[in-house]
């Protein structure tokens, strides 16, 4: 028997954050004491034992599937609580946000994203981003972190990455998903650096993490390219080689021909009259995703790469796991409260990593960030 509870509701206990075993166990706990008034605790040392009183119930099983699915087994339990064998499975059906912020704001980076994000390139560059991001895999293990290999970012400064420090820096970090090498509507160029690095330094990286305890970094890849059919193909080819967990980008010029007489786009019409090219980029991702949709789902976490447009947040289905993006931020420091801007701001987080903000622009990216998580579209 399996008992499905979406959104992160464990009966009447909704938790902000995907759990891990022990938070999993610990919410069983509190289903014993609240629905049949036991006296139930977690034994702190073995993580499959709830203590009920001076009983232990033992054989019971929490674990995740993914980042995006969790389940307690209970095996051998107390009469009148569940069978056998009843099963709780959690699902995740949030997209959760994260709005890369400059080095004087990370401080409140926990409070206003819902999992961490880091760029390689500012990992690399800036001890202060560098340590503060290692302080939180080792104080909040159980939230999800994304190392990004700062593709769009090394594009627009026209330099490349270097495979090797960005190695050294996943087995530095230990981040639950690191994105493997992908150059900006190449497929080709895209598909021989995931697999290379792969094949250079999959294993090392493997190795880095065995008989620690730890859990192994588990790679993202992203599809690429300057057509459907090339992004089609680049997710087709990482599910024939088992990659589990796959990026899309927000920049592909395609996308803006792509939402030709789409449903959306008449809704996005309908909302702001004259359309631009960003609100044709965030369309054109969001059909793609749809078409794409049967792929998708066959993958563990998908996550957006950036965006053209904070709506398009809307508009995807459930397959989609995670965003991230530095538009409520970006709105923030050239001093605008989000969907006030004239456009997309044209600036990357490097102009503004060090600068020292004023009252007003902290204010204004607590305030951007809110407004992004809650956003609605009609």
């Amino acid at each position: 028997m399996e008992q499905v509870v979406n959104d992160f509701q464990f009966r009447n206990y909704p938790i902000d954050k995907f759990p891990g075993p022990k938070q999993l166990l610990e919410l069983m706990a509190i289903e014993l004491q609240d629905q049949y008034g036991w006296n139930a605790e977690i034994i702190k040392d073995k993580i499959n034992t709830i203590r009920i009183g001076n009983r232990h119930i033992y054989n019971l099983r929490a674990y995740k599937n993914g980042y995006n699915i969790a389940y307690i087994t209970v095996l051998n339990a107390p009469c009148g609580f569940a069978n056998s064998k009843e099963k709780y499975k959690f699902i995740r059906e949030k997209m959760f946000i994260n709005s890369e912020l400059p080095l004087t704001m990370l401080q409140e980076n926990f409070r206003l994203n819902e999992y961490d994000f880091v760029l390689f390139h500012l990992y690399k560059q800036y001890p202060a981003y560098r340590e503060y991001y290692k302080r939180m895999r080792q104080e909040h293990p159980e939230r999800l972190m994304i190392l990004d290999n700062s593709a769009y970012e090394f594009f627009v400064k026209g330099e490349t990455l270097n495979q090797e420090e960005f190695a050294n820096a996943i087995i530095d970090l230990r981040p639950d998903l690191y994105i493997l090498p992908d150059v900006l509507m190449n497929k080709q160029a895209t598909l021989e650096g995931t697999f290379s690095f792969l094949a250079v330094h999959e294993i090392n990286i493997w190795k880095a993490f065995t008989n620690t305890g730890l859990k192994t970094p588990q790679p993202m890849a992203v599809a690429q390219g300057d057509s459907a059919d090339e992004l089609f193909d680049c997710l087709l080819k990482y599910r024939q080689e088992n990659i589990r967990n796959v990026a899309l980008p927000f920049h592909n010029s395609f996308y803006k021909k792509y939402d030709t007489e789409y449903i959306i786009t008449n809704l996005f019409k309908f909302k702001f009259g004259e359309l631009t090219d960003d609100h044709h980029y965030a369309i054109g991702r969001v059909k793609f995703a749809q078409d794409a949709k049967l792929l998708l789902k066959r993958f563990e976490h998908v996550h957006l790469l950036g965006s053209h447009c904070p709506y398009e947040k809307c508009l995807h289905g459930k397959y989609i796991h995670t965003i991230d993006t530095g538009y409520p931020v970006k709105c923030a420091i050239e001093g605008y409260e989000m969907f006030t801007e004239p456009a997309k701001p044209n600036i990357i987080i490097d102009e503004f990593m060090e600068t020292e903000l004023t009252d007003r622009q902290k204010q204004l990216i607590d305030t951007n960030i809110n407004a992004f998580k809650t956003i609605r579209l009609c």
